[in-house]
């Protein structure tokens, strides 16, 4: 049902990746150490694309690391 609507909505959206350059507000990229549905290449892409990122690794967390890992989570926002 929904999650299958939802990760096709995922797989069909356009590549915004170009525009990650223009984004200068700063930007948290927090990414959990296990997660399988996300690399941990694409969230470092993603950070280096951006000048005001910055960027988390939770251990012991995996996609769902608000979650997983909450209080590692919040020290990291």
């Amino acid at each position: 049902g929904a999650f299958l609507r939802q990760q096709r909505a995922v797989v069909q959206r356009s590549d915004l990746r170009s525009i990650l350059p223009s984004i200068t507000c700063p930007t948290a990229i927090i990414h959990g150490a296990a997660d399988r549905l996300i690399p941990l290449a694409a969230a470092e892409e993603t950070t280096a694309a951006m000048p005001a990122a910055t960027f988390t690794i939770i251990e012991g967390a995996g996609h769902f690391l608000f979650h997983e890992r909450p209080a590692a989570a919040r020290d990291a926002v």
